[in-house]
């Protein structure tokens, strides 16, 4: 057997070189490989465990405001809503149209007047407006009296009110001009100068007969007026 040529050796040298190369690729790569990936995987994990560990969190603290918020309301009336029953929800509309409670007409605003079934946004801007020119409801009929008012809508909500008569305002009937009376929804012109006349006369108003011994004021009228008139 021939000894190899020094070419041959050299190329022989080149060759294993090139198969070590290789086998320490094959090697080392899936090894290489394989802690990149669990690298990224251990990344994602801590991102996802640090967004559920926040959502917890925020769930957790929303729940803690939502009980206290239940726990401020069932202790403490707010406006004209009154409880009836310390399980009521008041916390949506909703709750409110069909759970028990009830509403003081004189006191409750506009937000509150639409919790009772029937009542939109224009109703209960309605009944504001003419409480405020009564000077407020001396008795729940008067609703009535509110402009697209029916009885069948008003059959539905006269369970849930209750009217405080200590919050209307009266009117001083030998103080008040003609324009401050005629405001009222139960006087007109005429008779507001009526009573301002009878009084220009030297004449006092000291009851309720008195005043019907005024030109213009009838029965009706003082019917009407008799939650809403003050004597002094």
């Amino acid at each position: 057997m021939k000894k190899p040529t020094r070419k041959q050796q050299k190329g022989y040298a080149v060759l294993c070189s090139v198969l070590v190369v290789v086998l320490l690729i094959m090697v080392f790569l899936p090894r290489m490989q394989h802690t990149h990936e669990s690298s990224n995987h251990s990344q994602l994990k801590a991102v996802v465990e640090r967004k559920t560990e926040n959502g917890e969190r925020k769930m957790e603290s929303g729940k803690r405001r939502a009980e206290s918020g239940e726990r401020r309301s069932d202790n403490k009336p707010q406006g004209g809503v009154y409880r009836t029953s310390n399980r009521t929800n008041f916390s949506s509309r909703t709750s409110r149209k069909t759970d028990d409670f009830v509403i003081e007409l004189n006191s409750a605003d506009t937000a509150e007047l639409r919790c009772l079934y029937g009542i939109g946004p224009v109703f209960a801007k309605r009944i504001v407006q003419y409480r405020n020119l009564l000077g407020g409801f001396f008795c729940k009929e008067q609703l009535l009296e509110v402009y697209g008012m029916d009885e069948d809508r008003y059959a539905g909500i006269v369970g849930h009110i209750v009217i405080d008569t200590t919050l209307v305002k009266k009117l001083a009937v030998n103080e008040l001009s003609i324009t401050e009376l005629k405001r009222h929804p139960y006087l007109d012109f005429y008779q507001a100068k009526a009573i301002v006349d009878y009084r220009k006369n030297g004449k006092h108003y000291g009851s309720f007969d008195d005043l019907r011994m005024v030109d213009l004021i009838d029965d009706e009228t003082v019917t009407k007026l008799k939650g809403y008139i003050q004597f002094n």
